[in-house]
């Protein structure tokens, strides 16, 4: 199986676009390599993810992490926050000819995406985009966040996998 890996940077245009590498847009694209008969949707999720990255699911793991997450317990706090954090900051995205992407203003300033980014892989399942500040800060331990709703996702985010995992193992 075919994974993302590695490590690239971009810059960003004027317009909020930037390069996804060709061996993540192979993985993400129609007939693409990420299994035997390939991906055959056109369009991938991005989501705000950890460590103010952005995470870019191909669809058919993204329609698993829904699957996966409709067996949480609604009735739980955490859980609550994790799926309205993830869902409601999530959208579909394409790749235009040149295998760019937009990003919205609004993604930008949260993940503090200013001229550059970096992209990083995440194996078999997704791949991060960083503001390379935010990354090289990540890499040398002195990442902190600087809000509490942030905070607050992560720690939710850990409760709710932990509760799937315990599902599983029923």
């Amino acid at each position: 199986m075919a994974r993302f890996v590695g490590e690239y940077r971009f810059a960003v245009d004027p317009k909020g676009r930037i390069n996804i590498p060709a061996r993540f847009r192979k993985l993400l694209a129609p007939g693409g390599s990420r299994s035997e008969g390939g991906n055959d949707s056109k369009s991938f999720i991005i989501s705000r993810g950890f460590e103010l990255c952005l995470m870019a699911y191909p669809m058919e793991i993204w329609e698993a992490l829904e699957t996966e997450n409709a067996s949480l317990d609604w009735t739980n706090d955490d859980v609550r926050f994790y799926l309205r954090f993830l869902n409601s900051n999530a959208s579909e995205h394409s790749f235009d000819k040149q295998g760019r992407i937009v990003l919205t203003q609004e993604v930008r300033n949260w993940a503090r995406i200013d001229r550059d980014v970096v992209i990083v892989g995440g194996g078999r399942t997704h791949f991060e985009i960083f503001s390379p500040v935010v990354y090289d800060e990540y890499l040398k331990g002195t990442f902190r966040y600087e809000n509490a709703v942030d905070a607050k996702y992560i720690e939710a985010a850990r409760k709710a996998h932990m509760t799937i995992r315990k599902l599983s193992a029923d």
